[in-house]
């Protein structure tokens, strides 16, 4: 993988899906704060907080775009059993180590989106917690 544009292209449709949910997910954290800083500055009491709606979802959605990048992957194995079978016997090998390298992409990308969405919603839970 030489380059993003090769590595977010490889992943077809499926990448464009996670990117949306996690760029929701983005936006739930981003909310979250902006409410967190208005109620602060409002003079609000801080203890004993309900955890945040927002927060859930936001990791939630990082679930969802880990799932979906297990989706995508399955199709992408899916995709290359069937391409694999219409080629010719001797070059199925080189074939498959290339395509081997294609097929998780999804998956890793769901997982290098979600890995900063979980730890902005863990510092978040926990700054919460000490309010």
């Amino acid at each position: 993988m030489g380059d993003f544009v090769q590595f977010y292209t490889n992943g077809g449709l499926f990448m464009h899906i996670i990117t949306l949910t996690i760029g929701a997910a983005v936006a739930m954290l981003v909310y979250e704060s902006a409410l967190k800083r208005q109620d602060s500055k409002e003079g609000e009491p801080q203890g004993d907080e309900a955890p945040s709606p927002y927060l859930h979802l936001a990791d939630r959605l990082a679930w969802i775009a880990v799932g979906l990048g297990v989706v995508g992957s399955l199709f992408g194995f899916f995709d290359m059993c069937a391409a694999l079978q219409s080629i010719d016997p001797e070059l199925r090998v080189d074939a498959t180590l290339r395509a081997s390298g294609i097929v998780p992409t999804t998956l890793a990308w769901g997982l290098m989106t979600a890995l900063p969405v979980w730890m902005a919603t863990t510092v978040r839970g926990l700054r919460r917690a000490r309010a």
